[in-house]
Order: structure tokens, then sequence, then C-alpha cells
């Protein structure tokens, strides 16, 4: 028997390259409220029901598509303190009037969360106009004033796919992009065998993709069984 292929353990996940944002109808109306946030302003927080979900490379598409944005991601701002954090993200944000803050998802570190909140209070001064893109459940927000400022905010949320058919497509496009010629029969494998959320889809995809290089075999629905251990 095939090796069985293990999931992405949790700092895996964080560098899997899903570099793409996939639309489908569980995206439609994120997509809608941006457009609308990007001609009249206001303070959004984008969310989703897991960690793939496309969030990041939605922003990042419209802040190149966008001159009046400015988009950071706080934990990787140089500075030991929160002020200095803070204090260097003021220089990066100044002429903007959109600010676009993109966090992990889960828990931030104690640093990010006191600099989050205080650059929330200067857009409000600034009256600039801010969308927080961060997946985390509410029992994780922290410290307490940014978790009662984010709550203050419109809630956009990015949906997974509604379907198995709308599931495979993004599977599909996926794989495309990896320029992974994956048959049909793969897909109803992984769907019937494995969990049909798209993270774990995703991340069963990934790990087949990379499975597949040093056997240069194709894949069948056989071969996909074993690697899942359903055979």
């Amino acid at each position: 028997m095939a090796e069985r292929v293990p999931l992405l353990t949790a700092e895996e996940w964080k560098r899997a390259p899903f570099g793409q944002w996939i639309a489908h109808s569980g995206t439609l109306d994120a997509s809608r409220q941006l457009a609308c946030w990007l001609v009249q302003g206001g303070r959004l927080w984008l969310d989703s029901s897991g960690p793939a979900s496309g969030k990041s490379h939605l922003i990042h598409q419209l802040t190149a598509e966008s001159p009046s944005l400015a988009l950071l991601q706080p934990a990787t701002i140089a500075g030991v303190t929160a002020t200095a954090r803070v204090a260097r993200c003021l220089e990066l944000l100044a002429g903007k009037s959109h600010w676009v803050f993109d966090l992990d998802a889960g828990a931030c570190d104690a640093i990010t969360g006191e600099a989050l909140f205080h650059l929330l209070e200067q857009a409000r001064q600034c009256k600039a106009h801010v969308l927080v893109s961060w997946h985390c459940e509410d029992a994780q927000l922290s410290p307490p004033e940014l978790a009662s400022r984010l709550r203050t905010f419109d809630k956009v949320w990015l949906k997974p796919p509604a379907s198995d058919e709308e599931l495979r497509a993004v599977l599909l496009s996926v794989a495309h992009n990896w320029r992974w010629d994956v048959p049909e029969g793969v897909l109803s494998t992984m769907l019937t065998h494995t969990e049909r959320t798209l993270a774990h889809q995703l991340a069963v995809l990934r790990q087949l993709e990379v499975a597949s290089r040093p056997e240069r075999v194709r894949a069948t629905q056989r071969w996909v069984k074993d690697k899942l251990g359903t055979s």
C-alpha cells in the first residue's frame, strides 16, 4: 500500500500556497460589500468560517487595483512595543484614505492586539476608512478594548462554497493554478472519503499534489484511496 498522506500541521497550513481567490456564490456578497466600501467608506470586519477562504488574496487584489488603499499586516511590522509598531504603521499609512489590516487566523499576540486597537483609534481620529480581515473566535478576541471596538464594525462574511459542485469547481481551479492535471474522479473520491469543507479539501488536495511529484504518477481513484488510507 502507498504511504498514507498526512494532513498539514498548523505551521504548514500558514505557509501553504493557496494563493488565489476563487469566485463562487459564497464570495459574491462579500465582494459587493467591499466594492461599496471602496466608494462609500466605513468600517468593515471581513471574516470567514475557516482559515482557507481567500480573504488575504482578495484584499491584496483590492490593494493592487486601488491607489487609495494601504494594506498592513500588523504582526509583521517591526517594533518591540505596541507604541513603536503603531508609529511605524502610521508612517506607512500616511496619505491613504482606506486602511486595510490583514491578520492571521486565531488569537493575535498581546503587542499586535494593542497596536491594532491604537491604530483603529487613529483611524477614527483621521476619518480613515478601515477594513480588518481576520478570522478569530469571539473568545479569542483580545485585548477587551479591541474586541469591543471590532464588534462595532459592520461584519462581512466570506462564505465557503455552498454545494459540492462549487467546491469541486474551486478545487479544479486551484489544481489548475498549480499546473496539476487532476482527473474528475480524484475529486469525487476526495469528497466521498474526506471531510467536505473547503479548508480540509484544500489541505488534502495540496498533499496529494505534493505526493504525486516524486512518484511521477497520474493520480487515479485507487492511488488517492491508498494515499488517504481508505482503500
